[in-house]
């Protein structure tokens, strides 16, 4: 009976434990960033558009700290990518459909597809988890997809038209999107 008692206490403090660290894994805040925000407010609703210079190095000191913090944080597990090899895709992947597609910056695509094909490539051979095994076809279908996608864009001469670049582009962020998805 004493025993009883015993292991129903233990697993009474095991589940207080690991309940908050099951908790903060599942959490996608990161506390560093909100702090951070405090700081970039200002600047960029206030000092930025006042030209407020003296107000900007003043806010300089608070920006390196708060940035330091930012960098030395650790990411939930719900923030982190699934697989190296698909979050060095998408680093990839932002630039050329965040900022060079919304720029027309045609050039800087094309320089940038051949890295986007070789880093899908790269994605095809990495290897999933025991937890993530069950998933294992459809992750080689969406990322046979990723490549596939990748390697139209790369194949674009330099005497493709923006449209066709975007196109191309376009299709091969819905082909990530669909890879993402299968670990949601």
């Amino acid at each position: 009976m004493k025993l009883n008692r015993l292991i129903v206490v233990c697993l009474m403090v095991l589940a207080a434990v690991a309940v908050p660290a099951i908790a903060q894994e599942t959490e996608s805040a990161v506390p560093e960033l909100t702090a951070f925000h405090e700081v970039i407010y200002p600047i960029w609703h206030t000092a930025y558009p006042d030209k407020d210079i003296a107000m900007l190095k003043s806010l300089v000191p608070q920006v390196n700290e708060l940035a330091a913090k930012v960098f030395a944080a650790q990411l939930p597990g719900i923030l982190r990518p699934v697989l190296k090899e698909m979050d060095d895709f998408h680093k990839v992947l932002y630039i050329v459909f965040h900022k060079d597609l919304p720029d027309k910056k045609w050039d800087n695509i094309r320089t940038a597809a051949p890295e986007l094909k070789a880093k899908a490539e790269a994605v095809t051979l990495a290897k999933l988890s025991t937890r993530l095994e069950p998933k294992a076809e459809m992750f080689k279908a969406a990322a046979a997809g990723l490549v596939t996608a990748a390697s139209t864009l790369a194949a674009l001469g330099p005497e493709a038209k923006g449209e066709a670049i975007e196109e191309a582009v376009l299709k091969l962020h819905t082909r990530y999107q669909d890879l993402e998805k299968i670990f949601d």
